[in-house]
């Protein structure tokens, strides 16, 4: 059995894109369904909610708002966020969880969960010249790793991944990441889990255990309530997706 140790968990926060009531239930979700002992660390914009975290939950806070020439590419920015972060805790910590402030754990979460290799297909289909930011890094991503004669199976999950502070830090410089956007989890996990033998969860085959996406897809708060019933590890919502029944939903099956 594994020994519970702490663990650093890192969330990303860009002020301007919060649309309500994210952080304070991924922050609070993250304590009350964690089995390890968190370090929890927000990176990004300081604002009321983050400093009310800090105080309530002891979390704290590491200022590293995004640069004006990131503005168009957030891939840029949370490059720059994960190598602060590897400066500040790189002596102390192996490496850390890295999530988001729309992913909410709503059910007991064990360590080897976030580990595991969990896809959403066997490969990404990016576009050269979409107007969309993510479907150009995915484009350059894949291109990238058919290169080096990797995999390309799609990890872009929007669910808690664990990074190693070495191997991330080498594949930051190898890839020129701090002015080259790529999708750095599914860099990532292609690059050093590229054996074929690899066990890879589908987290969009039904009846998945690890996540309910609210997208706009027509979720309601009843669904909210069976997701968590049965069992399912992570909500997590798109912009598009949010809606204040929909967290109240969320913070009220989970019991905050």
């Amino acid at each position: 059995m594994e020994t519970k140790t702490e663990k650093l968990l890192v969330i990303p926060y860009l002020a301007s894109d919060a649309q309500g009531g994210e952080l304070e239930t991924a922050v609070n979700g993250w304590i009350a369904k964690c089995d390890d002992i968190l370090r929890i660390v927000i990176i990004g914009d300081e604002s009321a909610v983050v400093k009310r975290l800090c105080k309530e939950c002891k979390a704290e806070f590491v200022e590293c708002s995004r640069a004006k020439e990131h503005a168009g590419e957030p891939a840029l920015d949370i490059a720059h966020k994960m190598r602060k972060i590897i400066a500040l805790y790189g002596d102390k910590y192996k490496g850390c969880i890295w999530s988001y402030d729309d992913i909410y754990p709503v059910n007991k979460i064990a360590f080897t969960a976030i580990r595991s290799l969990k896809i959403i297909a066997n490969d990404m289909n990016g576009n050269e010249k979409s107007p969309n930011h993510f479907q150009r890094n995915m484009f350059r991503t894949k291109e990238a790793l058919i290169k080096a004669g990797k995999p390309t199976y799609n990890y872009c999950t929007h669910l808690p991944v664990w990074y190693d502070f070495n191997k991330l830090e080498q594949l930051l410089t190898e890839f020129n990441c701090d002015f080259e956007p790529y999708l750095i989890n599914a860099l990532y996990y292609n690059w050093y889990y590229d054996k074929p033998s690899s066990r890879r969860i589908d987290v969009s085959a039904p009846g998945n255990k690890y996540k309910l996406g609210l997208y706009g897809n027509g979720v309601t708060p009843e669904d909210v309530y069976k997701a968590v019933d049965s069992g399912v590890r992570f909500i997590n919502n798109s912009e598009k997706g949010w809606s204040r029944e929909l967290i109240l939903a969320v913070r009220k099956a989970i019991n905050l």
